[in-house]
């Protein structure tokens, strides 16, 4: 008799005890959902919403909302911003994100997820956060592109170099383009063109460098200037006071100036001014 009233006092506490983890478990599920319901995130909204109204019409019950929840989780990832960004593509990075991160909610390392998502091209800093079933929330600073690399790469304001998947939203960007040393060399190079043109009140619209005749500019009249590979320095302070001495001179009438003559330099005049003066 008496092992029968401990039989019962045990089955008792324990179901006493699995009351209140049950009670633990719905009460934290409850937390969260109603956490969740003060982010301004457009994809939780609706889970949330659904949840809180079939729980307060009594449709579902605490243990009914987490087995929902567990089965709800997807094989893909869902990339939220939580503030507006100009150059990344939500569709895109779940692409890249769905490509290389596999790992389900729970088993997802926070870590090793930033620095995989710090990899996309566009991304220069990110901070990454689960938001279940099957969410990243990004936080991310953009790289600010520049210059536009040999058709193909984007210069940040930074100098970093990075492939997009497509550039022609960037035509408008000026551009660099051929091979001298590093990129930091060629970078270089464009800083000193661009402060040497500034001061003549020009805009570099292109740079770009080949192995047998040198330096090309584009100013944003459509103008060329061929500088060559020697003596650059000289030749551009023989440009400058060309131009100095000749304030009549109008780019947008100049086809070309080639500075690559040792004494003085060409002046090719765009068909509009050579008809004008074939005409005098």
């Amino acid at each position: 008799m008496m092992s029968k009233k401990m039989a019962t006092k045990k089955m008792t506490e324990q179901n006493s005890h699995f009351s209140i983890g049950k009670w633990l478990v719905s009460f934290g599920f409850m937390a969260a959902v109603f956490m969740l319901g003060y982010l301004n995130i457009e994809p939780l909204k609706s889970f949330v919403s659904t949840t809180i109204q079939n729980y307060n019409s009594g449709n579902i019950n605490s243990e009914q909302m987490v087995e929902r929840s567990n089965s709800e989780q997807s094989d893909k990832w869902k990339v939220v911003f939580n503030h507006d960004v100009h150059f990344s593509s939500a569709i895109e990075l779940e692409e890249f994100v769905n490509q290389y991160i596999t790992e389900s909610f729970f088993a997802l390392n926070i870590e090793d997820a930033t620095k995989t998502i710090g990899l996309y091209p566009w991304i220069k800093s990110v901070e990454v956060r689960k938001v279940w079933p099957n969410i990243l929330l990004l936080e991310i600073e953009e790289h600010q592109p520049w210059l536009l690399l040999n058709g193909t790469q984007i210069v940040s304001n930074e100098g970093v170099v990075f492939t997009p998947n497509d550039v022609s939203a960037f035509s408008t960007l000026p551009k660099l383009n051929g091979q001298f040393g590093s990129i930091s060399d060629l970078l270089s190079m464009y800083d000193y063109f661009l402060n040497s043109l500034e001061s003549d009140g020009f805009s570099l619209k292109s740079l770009a460098y080949q192995p047998l005749s040198g330096w090309m500019l584009e100013l944003d009249s459509g103008t060329q200037v061929l500088v060559g590979k020697n003596n650059i320095q000289e030749r551009l302070e023989r440009f400058q006071n060309m131009l100095d001495g000749a304030k009549s001179i109008n780019a947008n009438e100049v086809a070309y100036f080639d500075l690559r003559y040792r004494t003085g330099i060409a002046v090719g005049w765009n068909e509009k001014k050579s008809e004008q003066i074939a005409a005098r």
